[in-house]
């Protein structure tokens, strides 16, 4: 039977469903699932059962729901088999502005996804510039392939484009004119997609290997009616000008790193208080069921090391028969050896171990890095055991004269910069991250002096500072760095961290200033 569109859902004002202008009574539960479908597309059953009660009987309620929904409507939704859910054609959303977005939703559960969507929909988010630049051009017939994680803005960016375009944004395959949207499950056949000379499809995919669908169209598609365009996660600035504006500096820089910089994750974590909020973990754990199991228990336990896994790890905890499927579902990534791609899903999945499970493999990860002789990870591993960790010696330092500040020149940057007034910030997201900047300073300057605030974790991992090579110091908190330079000074900042500093260059004087003196060359007694 062809509903029509005769059933809608209210995006703003109190949540309900109408047929027509009356309402439809559905109970709390329900109506969540319909408005869930609606704004995320097709969902598995289990993400569903795990978001409304999360407990050994979800799947049992979730299918309980949907029999109430079957007979409140007098139609049948889905069928017994099917999965993941999809909303019926017949059900759409009215966009009108009566209040609030979501009103009163969250009464059912959920209320993670509701606060994180409420915000989405009453801020308007907007794709960045440099991302909308990239879609110049694109237009009906186009297959644009958006590469990025859950969260990543990909669903906002093909919003964006279906309002430059004045097309409705519509869900996977159909007769009608839109920017259709193609995620998992893809459909098998592609005929339809070629055929289709009206529409833009903008296929949804994840970091790791590219899916057999892109690889049909891509083999059949006109390569000039083709665009792939990666996600990347928010810079720290964009962050704080947005989502985290009006935070102070080290709090904007702790959730920051908590959500790897991914928009959707950040603004759910600072909706919950949670750092790892139930959606971000659902969404994580649900990627790590595409593995065959044995992988996803080698991955589980690879988890709980951060940085680059030393060979002799990968081997004890099972790892290397899995690496090839690791990799190519881009958990796993690949430079100057294993480690995981994003550490923010190391994370996720280091929290699902069992605290007894995740002591006993920490400690086989000591006993098998100290008989290999990585003291880095070893000590990564005895610190999560608590135990205590041998300070580092003060590096060797001197009292000197600063005198007036003289000028420098840039001679290269690389890596995670950006510039904010006078001074940088410096973002790494992951601990394998590493930037250099190469100064030149005029033949009377003395020292160079850095000075700012700086957020790390308390692991071998964290930010850190080095000049001209030397032992490298950690970044942590307020900070004030004076070094004695050469002409050509190099400073190189490693590690996971986020960091805004000054940096100045000053000529010997009578001021007293705390010069730190190793790896120049120029230390004085």
């Amino acid at each position: 039977m062809d509903h029509g569109r005769r059933y809608t859902l209210h995006l703003y004002g109190p949540a309900g469903l109408y047929r027509g202008e009356a309402p439809v009574r559905l109970g709390a539960k329900a109506l969540f699932i319909l408005y869930y479908l609606a704004l995320e597309g097709p969902t598995r059953r289990e993400v569903l059962a795990e978001l409304l009660w999360g407990h050994p009987q979800a799947l049992q309620n979730l299918r309980v729901e949907l029999f109430r929904l079957k007979e409140a409507l007098q139609a049948p939704l889905f069928s017994p088999r099917q999965d993941p859910l999809r909303l019926p054609s017949w059900i759409g959303l009215d966009e009108a502005r009566r209040g609030e977005a979501l009103e009163e939703l969250e009464r059912a559960g959920g209320e993670e996804w509701v606060h994180e969507k409420r915000a989405e929909l009453e801020k308007a988010p907007q794709a960045p510039p440099d991302l909308l630049e990239a879609l110049e051009g694109v237009g009906p017939p186009f297959l644009l392939v958006l590469r990025g994680e859950p969260g990543s803005g990909r669903r906002s960016l093909a919003q964006a484009l279906a309002r430059r375009l004045n097309l409705p944004l519509r869900e996977g395959l159909g007769r009608e004119a839109g920017v259709r949207l193609l995620q998992e499950p893809y459909p098998e056949e592609v005929d339809r997609i070629l055929q289709d000379s009206r529409s833009v499809y903008v296929l949804l995919t994840d970091l790791g290997e590219d899916p057999a669908c892109l690889l049909r169209l891509r083999s059949r598609y006109p390569p000039e009616r083709v665009r792939s365009l990666l996600l990347p996660p928010l810079s720290f600035l964009q962050a704080r000008a947005t989502l985290l504006k009006g935070l102070p500096f080290l709090e904007a820089a702790r959730w920051y790193l908590a959500a790897g910089g991914n928009p959707g994750h950040l603004r759910a974590g600072l909706d919950s208080g949670k750092e790892v909020p139930q959606t971000v973990r659902a969404q994580v754990l649900l990627l790590a069921r595409r593995l065959s199991l044995p992988a996803r228990r080698a991955l589980e336990r690879l988890s709980l090391q951060k940085g680059r896994i030393p060979e002799p790890l990968l081997e004890a905890f099972e790892g290397l028969p899995h690496l090839a499927e690791l990799e190519e579902k881009g958990f796993l990534a690949y430079q100057e050896g294993y480690r995981f791609a994003r550490d923010r899903v190391r994370r996720v999945l280091m929290g699902e171990l069992p605290p007894g499970m995740r002591r006993h493999l920490h400690e086989q990860a000591v006993l098998t890095l100290a008989m290999s002789g990585h003291a880095r990870e070893e000590a990564y591993h005895r610190l999560a055991l608590g135990e205590a960790q041998e300070r580092p010696l003060a590096p060797p330092w001197k009292e000197a004269g600063r005198g007036r500040e003289v000028y420098f020149l840039e001679l290269e940057r690389a890596g995670a910069w950006e510039q904010e007034g006078e001074g940088y910030v410096l973002a790494h997201l992951e601990p394998h991250e590493e930037s250099l900047l190469r100064l030149e300073l005029p033949p009377e300057a003395r020292f160079l002096l850095l000075e700012g605030e700086a957020f790390r974790e308390e692991d071998p991992y964290g930010l850190e500072v080095s000049l001209q090579g030397a032992p490298p110091l950690a970044l942590e908190g307020r900070f004030s760095l004076a070094f004695l330079a050469s002409s050509r000074p190099i400073l190189r900042f490693q590690g996971q961290g986020v960091a805004a500093f000054t940096l100045k260059a000053f000529t010997e004087g009578s001021r007293p200033l705390k010069v730190l003196t190793f790896g120049t060359g120029l230390e004085e007694g």
